[in-house]
C-alpha cells in the first residue's frame, strides 16, 4: 500500500511565530514607539529584530493592517491607531459568552442582563467588546493583549480549566450569574443559598414535612454551581426544623432526562410521598408540573413546587425572581475593585407567590 500523501508546505503552529511578532509590534504603537503616521522600520530591519524571515514579518504586519494599527504605504509600512486605542487607557470590557448563553440573549432574560450590565459600563464610560466563549477559552488572543483592557465579563462560563486560565490574566474579572467558589475572579449572583432557607421554611411553616430539593446534573460541570448553593440551603432548613433523618431527601435531574426515563416516577411516586419540591429551577419545576397528573397528582392540592424564576411568565410558579437588570448593573461596577481580594456579591430576589404553593393534602 502506498504511504499516505504528504500535505505539503510547513505544518501551521499552535503559535505561528508572525502572530508573536504582530503582537510585539501592536504593543509597541500602542505604547507610543511609533506614532500615527510615523514609517514602520523596513522589513529587512524588523527580521533582523526577530530573527525570522521577511515573509514572515510581512504576515506580521498583514495582520496589524487588519487590526487598524498599519496601513501600507509607498515605500512601506506606517503606524496606524484604531478608534479603540484612540480612547482613554485600560478602558475596554470584554465580555466573555459560551455558547448556552449566546443563543439566550434574545430571552427576556438575556436582554435584562444585557441592559443592565451596559447601562453600569455607560455610567462609567466603558465600551463593551462581545465575544463567543470559544475564542477565549484557552488563551487570550495575541490581538487582545495589545489593546487596552479594564476587564473581563464572563456569562455562563463554569469550567474549572478555563476559569484558571482567566486568574493567570491579572485582569479584573467577574463571574456573571455564576458562583465564584474557590476562583480568585469575582463573582455576582442571586442570593441562592439565603433564598433556598426561605422557600424551605416557607413550605415547612404551611406543614409540609416530607419536602425534597431536586438539583441539576450537567454533564460538562457534574452539579449546576447555582444547585449546590441551593441545595446548602434547602440543606440547613430541614436540619435547623430537625426533619433531615436520617438526611435531607435530594433528586438529580439532568438535561436529558425525559419523563418516559423514570426520573419523574422516581420523585413523584417514591414512598413515603414527598408533598412538596424546591427545584433548582424553573425548568425542573415545570418538568414536575407537567409530569405530576399521570400520577394522579395535582399541583398544587397534592403536591407543592417552588423555585427561581429568570422572568414573569405564565407559568404563575411559586419561588424567587431574580432582577437580572440589577444584577449585569452590580456585575459592570465589580470592574473597578481591584483583583484581589476577590468580591463575591449576592443579590437578593424577590419572593412571587405563585400558584405552585399550598398547605400539604390532608394526611
Amino acid at each position: 500500500m502506498d504511504a499516505p500523501a504528504r500535505r505539503r508546505g510547513r505544518p501551521p503552529g499552535h503559535h505561528p511565530k508572525y502572530r508573536a511578532i504582530a503582537a510585539s509590534l501592536r504593543k509597541r504603537i500602542s505604547g507610543g514607539a511609533w506614532p500615527p503616521g510615523e514609517n514602520l522600520p523596513s522589513l529587512r530591519a524588523l527580521a533582523r529584530a526577530h530573527r525570522v524571515t521577511e515573509y514572515t514579518v510581512r504576515l506580521a504586519l498583514k495582520a496589524l493592517r487588519s487590526d487598524g494599527y498599519a496601513v501600507r504605504a509607498a515605500g512601506g509600512w506606517k503606524a496606524a491607531r484604531p478608534e479603540s486605542s484612540c480612547a482613554p487607557e485600560n478602558n475596554l470590557v470584554v465580555e466573555v459568552l459560551n455558547s448556552a448563553l449566546h443563543r439566550h440573549l434574545a430571552s427576556e432574560m438575556g436582554q435584562a442582563l444585557q441592559r443592565g450590565i451596559e447601562t453600569g459600563l455607560g455610567q462609567m464610560d466603558l465600551p463593551v467588546y462581545i465575544v463567543h466563549g470559544l475564542l477565549v477559552r484557552h488563551e487570550l488572543p495575541a490581538h487582545f493583549r495589545a489593546l487596552p483592557l479594564r476587564g473581563f465579563l464572563l456569562l455562563g462560563i463554569k469550567q474549572k480549566a478555563v476559569l484558571h486560565k482567566y486568574e493567570k490574566l491579572k485582569i479584573p474579572t467577574v463571574l456573571v450569574d455564576v458562583p465564584g467558589g474557590d476562583f480568585r475572579l469575582h463573582s455576582i449572583g442571586p442570593d441562592n443559598e439565603g433564598t433556598a432557607y426561605q422557600a424551605t421554611r416557607r413550605l415547612i411553616s404551611l406543614g409540609h414535612r416530607r419536602i425534597a430539593f431536586v438539583r441539576r446534573v450537567q454533564q460538562t460541570v457534574g452539579v449546576d454551581p447555582d444547585s449546590r448553593e441551593r441545595e446548602h440551603g434547602f440543606v440547613r432548613a430541614m436540619r435547623e426544623a430537625q426533619l433531615a433523618r436520617p438526611a435531607p431527601r435530594v433528586f438529580n435531574h439532568f438535561d436529558r432526562d425525559r419523563p418516559r426515563d423514570g426520573s419523574l416516577a422516581a420523585m413523584l411516586a417514591c414512598r413515603p410521598r414527598v408533598t412538596a419540591f424546591v427545584t433548582a429551577d424553573p425548568g425542573i419545576a415545570q418538568f414536575l408540573k407537567a409530569g405530576a397528573p399521570p400520577f394522579g397528582l395535582k399541583v398544587p392540592r397534592d403536591v407543592s413546587i417552588v423555585t427561581w424564576m429568570e422572568h414573569a411568565g405564565p407559568e404563575a410558579l411559586s419561588g424567587w425572581r431574580i432582577d437580572f437588570e440589577d444584577l449585569g448593573r452590580r456585575a459592570a461596577r465589580l470592574l473597578g475593585e481591584p483583583v484581589h481580594p476577590p468580591q463575591r456579591v449576592h443579590v437578593p430576589c424577590k419572593w412571587e407567590e405563585g400558584a405552585t404553593m399550598a398547605p400539604p393534602p390532608d394526611g
